[in-house]
C-alpha cells in the first residue's frame, strides 16, 4: 500500500476518515515491549511491516489462520509532514525497522545503547559496548536532536559527520549530573570519569498536543565538536507521541554480540603471546557452534576461517586458544582468546560471525596490544624536578592501544602562553633561546610507548610551561602537561 507513495509510511492512495479491510494469514503474533507498554506485533503473509496492537491481544491472532481487519484512515504528521495512516498501521510498526538500522549504525560506530527503562516522559540508555576501550568524557558531547524530514529519511539525513543540526541541547558531563537545560541526565556508574560500559543516559521529552503528531528524535553520541565521528560514535532513536515517548525495548540492539577487551601482551621472543578477554556480550549470543571466525592481514587478505570452538584453533602459523572459563558454551564474560606465534608488529585483524552477521572484532599487532579507538591519547606521570631549570616527565599512549609510531606525533612547547619550539620525537632534540626539549624513549626508538620522557632544560623561573602532544594524522591534541617552573 505505501509502494508508490513519494514519502515512506504514507498510505497515500487512501482518504482520511474511510475504512478499508486489510486481509490476510497470521505469520506471526508477539508481544514487543515499549517505553508506552507492551504492544501486540502482527506479521501477515510475508509483509515486512507489522500491526501493533496496544497490549496483549495475541488471542486474537491464531499464526496460520485468516484474518480480516479495519484499519480507520486518519490524516497524521510526522515532524510536520502530512501522511495518511491508520493507529494500528504502519505505525509503530514501521518505525521498529528505523530503530533497527539506527542502533546497527551506533553498535559499528562504536558505542552500543540500549534501552534499560522509562517511560512515558523519560528514557534512560545504558552503553551497552564499546569498542574494547573507555575514553574520557571530555571527549565526547551528548546531542538531542529535533529531527526534521520524513521517516528515515529524516532520521539519516544526520549520519553525514556535518556539524550538529537543530539540536534541542548539547551537554559534555564531566561525572553524574544533568545538562544545563534538564534534557540530558548523565550516571558514570563506575565513577572513573570515563565514557564505559554501564553508564547511564537519561533523555526526557516532551507530548506533542494532538494524537495525531508522532515527533522523532535522536540522541547522537559524537566528539565535542559535535560531528558524528571520532574516537566513538552512537545513537538512540524514538519518537514522542500524545502520550509520551515511545521507544522500542526489545529488537533494536543486536540479539548477538560481543566486545573483546586487552588483557596481555608480549612482543617474544620466543614468540608473541595476545590475550583477550570478553569484556561484554549480548542478551544471547549463542552457543559456539552457531560462530565462525575470519583472520585477514593488513592487506584484507584472508589468512584463515572456519568454526569457533572452545580449544585449539586458527592456522596460517598462528596457534590460537579459545578459553571458555564459565564452561556455558557460549561467549560470556571473562572467557579468554590467546594467539601466539603471530609476527611481531604485523596487523591482524579478527572478526567474529554469526549466523553471517558480523557481531564481534578484534584489531591488534602482534605482541603489542590491540588497537580499538581511532585517536590515541597521551597521559603525563611521574614529573621528576632535575634542577632549578630541568624537569622532565614520563609521556604514554593511553587506552587499549599501548604504543603509537613516533613520527605521528609532533611535540610542541610553549612558554607563558607564546610557541617556542617544536619537536618530532624521531629528533631527539631540539633547542631555541636557551631552552632545550629532548625526547628520551624508553623502549623502541620508533614507538611512542611504555618508559618514553620528555626533558625540558633551561626553563626561566616564575614562568608557565605547555607541552603539547599532537597527533598529526587527526591533527588534534593528543594530550597535555602544564606546569609552572
Amino acid at each position: 500500500m505505501m509502494e508508490a507513495c513519494p514519502q515512506r509510511a504514507d498510505l497515500c492512495r487512501l482518504d482520511p476518515g474511510t475504512t478499508i479491510t486489510l486481509a490476510g494469514t497470521v505469520a506471526q503474533a508477539r508481544i514487543l515491549n515499549t517505553s508506552l507498554g507492551p504492544y501486540t506485533a502482527v506479521w501477515l503473509d510475508r509483509g515486512p511491516t507489522p500491526l501493533m496492537y496496544l497490549g496483549d491481544v495475541r488471542s486474537r491472532f491464531v499464526v496460520g489462520a485468516g484474518v480480516s481487519l479495519p484499519l480507520a484512515i486518519k490524516l497524521f504528521r510526522y515532524n510536520g509532514l502530512e501522511l495518511r495512516a491508520a493507529d494500528e498501521y504502519p505505525y509503530p510498526g514501521l518505525p521498529l525497522s528505523v530503530a533497527n538500522v539506527l542502533a546497527s549504525i551506533s553498535w559499528i560506530a562504536g558505542v552500543g545503547l540500549e534501552a534499560s527503562g522509562g517511560g512515558p516522559d523519560a528514557i534512560t540508555v545504558r552503553v551497552a559496548t564499546h569498542r574494547g576501550e573507555a575514553f574520557p568524557l571530555a571527549l565526547f558531547r551528548l546531542s538531542l536532536v529535533g529531527v526534521r524530514g520524513p521517516l528515515y529519511v529524516g532520521e539519516s539525513g544526520y549520519l553525514d559527520g556535518g556539524p550538529p543540526r537543530d539540536e534541542i541541547e548539547g551537554w559534555t558531563p564531566t561525572g553524574n549530573g544533568t545538562s544545563p537545560q534538564g534534557w540530558l541526565s548523565f550516571v558514570d556508574a563506575a565513577g572513573n570519569g570515563l565514557l564505559d560500559i554501564g553508564d547511564r543516559i537519561t533523555i526526557r521529552g516532551v507530548r506533542p498536543a494532538s494524537p495525531l503528531d508522532l515527533d522523532s528524535r535522536l540522541l547522537i553520541v559524537s566528539g565535542p565538536s559535535g560531528v558524528l565521528q571520532g574516537i566513538l560514535a552512537g545513537l538512540y532513536y524514538w519518537y514522542g507521541t500524545s502520550r509520551g515517548m515511545l521507544s522500542f525495548f526489545d529488537d533494536a540492539t543486536p540479539p548477538s554480540w560481543v566486545t573483546w577487551g586487552p588483557e596481555s601482551f608480549t612482543p617474544g621472543p620466543p614468540e608473541a603471546v595476545d590475550r583477550f578477554q570478553v569484556i561484554a556480550s549480548g542478551r544471547t549470543s549463542g552457543p559456539f557452534t552457531s560462530w565462525r571466525y575470519l583472520l585477514s592481514d593488513d592487506h584484507g587478505e584472508t589468512l584463515s576461517q572456519g568454526p569457533i570452538a572452545p580449544g585449539p584453533f586458527l592456522a596460517f602459523g598462528l596457534a590460537g586458544t579459545l578459553e571458555d572459563r564459565d564452561g556455558n558454551g557460549a561467549f560470556s564474560l571473562g572467557d579468554r582468546l590467546v594467539v601466539r606465534g603471530g609476527t611481531p608488529r604485523e596487523t591482524y585483524h579478527f572478526q567474529f560471525v554469526h549466523e553471517n552477521t558480523s557481531l564481534g572484532f578484534l584489531d591488534w599487532r602482534s605482541g603489542f596490544g590491540m588497537f580499538t579507538g581511532r585517536f590515541p591519547l597521551v597521559a603525563f606521570s611521574n614529573v621528576t624536578r632535575l634542577n632549578a631549570t630541568s624537569i622532565e616527565a614520563q609521556a604514554r599512549v593511553a587506552g587499549g592501544f599501548p604504543f603509537e609510531e613516533s613520527r605521528n606525533f609532533t611535540l610542541r612547547l610553549r612558554e607563558g602562553g607564546t610557541p617556542l619550539l617544536t619537536l618530532n620525537p624521531t629528533a631527539v632534540s631540539t633547542s631555541v633561546s636557551g631552552i632545550t626539549m629532548t625526547y628520551l624513549g624508553g623502549g623502541d626508538p620508533t614507538l611512542f610507548d611504555a618508559g618514553d620522557r620528555i626533558r625540558l632544560d633551561g626553563l626561566r623561573p616564575g614562568l608557565a610551561y605547555t607541552v603539547e602532544v599532537f597527533h598529526e594524522p587527526r591533527s588534534a591534541t593528543s594530550g597535555v602537561w602544564t606546569f609552572t617552573n
